[in-house]
């Protein structure tokens, strides 16, 4: 189960790149008080050193993230995009995938706590239908509570 606010799921997002996806998700966790301005730096550093690219079905995925202390609250935000953006694969660092959905995590708790919270969103990845269903979805607030539910989607 995923809890997001709905201010921070953009639908329809238009990017050029992974950078110009990462900025505006930043932006939308900073300006609810999720994060505060150097979160952003730090997520596109790490995504340069360690991509986040994943090749779900349903929609190919990314979730940039980075273990901060410039994070106030602990929050998801999604990036459904209108055409997809390259982000790196995260387990083959030269191929290109082309990224549907980005969930940009802040995580407030400690390591232990950031590992719980990026394992509870790579569950979701493995759920295709759920995926399918948040890249359709017609509002924030469908796509809220489609992650509310991932449970009860099935995996595979």
């Amino acid at each position: 189960m995923i809890e997001t606010d709905k201010k921070l799921i953009l639908l329809h997002l238009k990017a050029d790149s992974r950078e110009e996806v990462i900025r505006m998700l930043c932006g939308a966790l900073e300006r609810e008080g999720y994060v505060g301005s150097a979160y952003c730096g730090e997520v596109l550093a790490r995504e340069r050193e360690y991509p986040t690219g994943l090749p779900s079905e349903g929609a190919v995925t990314a979730i940039p993230h980075a273990l901060s202390r410039d994070v106030m609250k602990t929050g998801v935000a999604v990036g459904v995009l209108e055409t997809p953006v390259a982000f790196y694969n995260i387990s083959d660092y030269e191929e290109e995938l082309q990224a549907e959905v980005v969930f940009l995590l802040a995580n407030a708790s400690d390591s232990e706590g950031h590992l719980d919270t990026l394992q509870e969103l790579m569950d979701c990845m493995s759920r295709p239908e759920m995926l399918k269903e948040v890249k359709n979805a017609v509002s924030p607030e469908q796509a809220a509570e489609i992650l509310r539910n991932a449970d009860s989607y099935p995996e595979e």
